[in-house]
């Protein structure tokens, strides 16, 4: 009888725990999805109507670089700024009709340069960190150069791996959206950008990071 109690009371403590795992990642979950309606929500300022403050703001604009561009590790091709991210494919998982193939990340490696985005109406400088949305040009799965660039980070990387590559790219000239928060910048770092006026940067909110991409879903029309 004494066991039965025990085995009862363990059930029920598991039922508590996964319980408030779900909850908590219902709550999670019903928070992202919140934040991320009110960055869809946001309307797009110019960037001539944009003053220093707390406030979140979004602004759109085209890819303007203010020093030297930075070369991602796959192509060395140039852009303001990369994200680039490797996943090998692990061993399915389950069994039965519940067994599954999953991806882990094993190696990655982001640089951001010197950009700003001009509208038309001005010149915003964007100040890291920053978070590419969308902007993806993966290469293909087992790509021959994915394997020395993991193996670099990773020499523990088990051999004939099955790997893909996630490569997000910002090159200049393109028109993206941002989202951040205005600072005023204090010194501009060339003549082009300290003859525009007024003088400011996109700097981090409090998601952490300035977010930079192309997506409608994320940014809104």
């Amino acid at each position: 009888m004494e066991a039965l109690v025990i085995l009862g009371a363990a059930a029920c403590a598991t039922v508590l725990v996964l319980g408030g795992f779900g909850g908590a990642l219902w709550l999670g979950l019903r928070a992202l999805g919140a934040r991320h309606r009110r960055l869809v929500a946001l309307p797009v300022r110019p960037i001539a109507e944009l003053v220093p403050g707390p406030a979140r703001v979004k602004v759109r604009g085209r890819v303007v670089p203010l020093g030297d561009l930075v070369r991602d590790p796959l192509e060395a091709e140039p852009c303001v700024a990369y994200e680039f991210d490797v996943k090998a494919k692990s061993e399915p998982s389950g069994s039965g009709a519940r067994r599954a193939w999953s991806w882990n990340r094993v190696a990655g490696a982001a640089q951001t340069g010197d950009f700003a985005l001009d509208d038309g109406t001005g010149l915003v400088r964007i100040v890291g960190p920053v978070a590419l949305i969308g902007l993806r040009e993966d290469p293909e799965t087992d790509d021959p150069r994915l394997h020395p660039f993991a193996r670099a980070q990773l020499p523990a990387l088990r051999e004939g791996a099955t790997l893909a590559g996630v490569r997000k790219l910002l090159r200049a000239g393109v028109e993206v959206r941002a989202v951040g928060r205005v600072a005023a910048e204090p010194d501009a770092p060339s003549s082009a950008y300290r003859d525009r006026a007024p003088r400011l940067r996109l700097v981090a909110s409090e998601d952490g990071e300035v977010l930079v991409g192309d997506r409608d879903d994320w940014f809104g029309p």
